[in-house]
């Protein structure tokens, strides 16, 4: 980043927001925030992103529209673990492909499904 950029992170975690702000934390670019993901989505509505990544429901299963609203124009929307997982729940692959569906729908909107790791998507808004 240079010394014009800022990240916000997100987490609900304390302890491992904990570590990033003990490596991190002199950073003045750096704004760490401990809440809930939804919350963090509900309440943030008139902020703008150059780039989001949804790593978690917030974001991506829940409040989707949300933060797709929050990404500026020519700004970057990522997800992963969009490839089958042994992991998933039952019915958690037609969760995939519906949100996989909603996303290649979008008007104003460019968005690549990439084969790569866990499998991402990487949308641009136009």
């Amino acid at each position: 980043m240079d010394a014009s950029s800022s990240l916000t992170t997100v987490d609900n975690d304390p302890l491992l927001l904990s570590i990033l702000s003990r490596h991190l934390g002199d950073d003045a670019r750096l704004e760490v925030v401990c809440t809930d993901g939804d919350e963090f989505l509900k309440n943030h509505q008139e902020e703008r992103f150059d780039f989001i990544f949804a790593d978690t429901w917030s974001g991506k299963y829940r409040f989707l529209n949300e933060a797709l609203n929050m990404v500026k124009p020519g700004g970057f929307y990522v997800i992963d673990d969009m490839l089958p997982q042994a992991n998933w729940p039952q019915d958690h692959a037609q969760k995939v492909e519906h949100l996989l569906k909603t996303l290649n729908d979008l008007q104003g909107w460019h968005v690549s499904p990439l084969d790569w790791a866990s499998g991402l998507v990487v949308a641009v808004r136009r």
